[in-house]
C-alpha cells in the first residue's frame, strides 16, 4: 500500500514540476516578446506571445500582451488597403481561424508580397492544423 502512496504523491510532484517548467518558459517566450517589441518587430512578438499561451494557457500576461500588440498594429493597420489584413488579426485573436483566414486571403490576393500577412497566413494554417478552430 505504502509504493501506491509514493507513486502518487511521485506523480503529483512530477506534474508541479512539469506545470512550473511550462510557466517558466511561458515567461521567458513573454521577456522575448517584450524585447521584440522594443525593437519594432510586432509579428514576431505575436509568434512569442502565442508560443507562451501554448505553454501556460491560463497566463493572463498573454492576453497583456497580445493587447499590447494589436494596439501597436492598429495605426498601422488604419489604412485601407490594409483593412482585410486588420480584420483577420482580429478573427485570428477571437479564435476564428476560419474567418480569419478568409480575411486575409482577401488581402492577400491585392498585397501578394506581404510578409505579415505571409507570417499571420503560416500562424492560421499551423492551428488550424493543431485544430484550434472555433
Amino acid at each position: 500500500m505504502n509504493g501506491v502512496h509514493e507513486q502518487s504523491q511521485y506523480r503529483m510532484h512530477s506534474t508541479q514540476g512539469r506545470l512550473a517548467l511550462q510557466r517558466q518558459v511561458s515567461s521567458m517566450y513573454l521577456k522575448l516578446a517584450d524585447s521584440m517589441i522594443g525593437k519594432g518587430n510586432l509579428n514576431g512578438a505575436l509568434e512569442a506571445v502565442e508560443s507562451a499561451k501554448r505553454g501556460d494557457p491560463s497566463n493572463q500576461y498573454c492576453a497583456a500582451y497580445l493587447e499590447r500588440i494589436r494596439q501597436l498594429m492598429k495605426p498601422l493597420m488604419e489604412d485601407d488597403e490594409t483593412e482585410a489584413l486588420s480584420r483577420s488579426v482580429s478573427f485570428y485573436e477571437e479564435g476564428s481561424l476560419d474567418k480569419a483566414l478568409d480575411a486575409l486571403l482577401d488581402h492577400l490576393a491585392q498585397h501578394p508580397n506581404d510578409p505579415a500577412a505571409e507570417s499571420l497566413k503560416s500562424r492560421i494554417i499551423e492551428a488550424l492544423i493543431e485544430g484550434g478552430n472555433k
